[in-house]
């Protein structure tokens, strides 16, 4: 449909435009698909999807055309990649979905020297690479392409160490752990930079996850996670900067707008006027419809109702974005999630 088509290119502009705090513009969405929805919709087990670029590329564009969007389709590499890329052994759990094994053996020390990653042969990175290729050459025209996203490096460090170790190893060995994470940073550069070079100018955001940056207290954060956001970051000039980061992160909102971050997917958990508040208006913000009890367990009208409050809520700041706090949930209905998108496209 031509006119749809074009309701959605408009989309896109509108982000962007509402990504560098043009006020007056109208209110665009941004939809969070990975691999439980898309299971949900098109049957897609996950030791099928996540082992082969053409099912995953299959995949992504069925549940994509079963939306009415055109994408974008991305590699999916769960939370393992940058990891696993850094020495993480993988292991699957019964519905295929990949994780990295604890090695309880290892010690902080025994990571002193361990050398950046190389993205074109280390662990998923470079599985990501080999599918990101795939899908630009493979790929159907009307579909956009997009890059990975990766788990930041606090993320990175406690998913290699486990979450309980590597918070004990803030308190006890900050120093080591700070070299850890210089490491995770480097490597996450050589990733984006690899996906960069097969994406060319397609090649228009970083998009990084760290929920487990939430767990830290305001100088922890400020110690420990800025400087790798502001390294990683300005690594790409010109890129929109965006970080997902769903979990209770009140407390640490100021200090993360501060690091230059553009757009930020926050989570139902914290309310969208005092991120604003927190974020002096600073950063594009979407999320909070909630994935479970909105989008999950509504109905298409109360999804649309809640939509359109949301969006006049906070239109005035020209900075909101239309979202879900968190990525929409497995046996989400088609209509429901149409009844999103299209709250933003009528009141535009």
């Amino acid at each position: 449909d031509v006119m749809e088509r074009k309701a959605f290119e408009q989309n896109t502009k509108l982000l962007k435009t509402r990504i560098k705090g043009a006020k007056g513009t109208k209110t665009p969405f941004l939809l969070f698909v990975n691999f439980p929805l898309i299971s949900s919709l098109t049957g897609v087990k996950g030791n099928e999807y996540f082992s082969d670029a053409k099912t995953m590329m299959d995949a992504q564009t069925d549940a994509y055309r079963m939306l009415g969007t055109d994408g974008p389709i991305s590699p999916d590499t769960g939370t393992v990649a940058e990891a696993s890329a850094l020495g993480g052994k993988i292991i699957f759990d019964s519905k295929g979905i990949p994780s990295i094994s604890v090695d309880s053996e290892k010690e902080l020390a025994d990571y002193a020297d361990l050398p950046a990653a190389d993205p074109y042969t280390d662990g998923w990175m470079a599985r990501c690479l080999e599918y990101l290729d795939y899908f630009v050459v493979h790929g159907p025209k009307d579909m956009r392409v997009a890059g990975s996203n990766a788990m930041a490096p606090v993320t990175t460090c406690a998913t290699l160490r486990g979450i309980e170790d590597f918070c004990v190893d803030l308190l006890e060995e900050p120093e080591l752990i700070e070299q850890l994470l210089d490491t995770a940073a480097e490597s996450l550069i050589a990733y984006f930079r690899a996906q960069q070079k097969i994406l060319g100018d397609s090649f228009e955001r970083i998009l990084m996850s760290d929920d487990i940056a939430s767990f830290l207290s305001l100088p922890q954060f400020e110690r420990f996670v800025a400087p790798g956001y502001e390294k990683i970051y300005g690594a790409f000039p010109g890129v929109e900067r965006w970080l997902h980061n769903d979990g209770n992160a009140a407390h640490i909102a100021a200090a993360v707008a501060k690091t230059g971050i553009e757009l930020w997917h926050i989570g139902k958990i914290v309310d969208m006027g005092t991120m604003f508040e927190k974020t002096e208006y600073r950063v594009a913000l979407c999320g909070n419809l909630n994935p479970t009890q909105d989008l999950l367990n509504g109905t298409r009208e109360e999804v649309y109702a809640r939509a359109h409050k949301e969006i006049e809520a906070y239109a005035f700041t020209g900075k909101h974005i239309l979202s879900t706090g968190g990525f929409l949930s497995y046996g989400t209905r088609v209509e429901n999630i149409q009844a999103l998108m299209q709250a933003a496209l009528d009141m535009s």
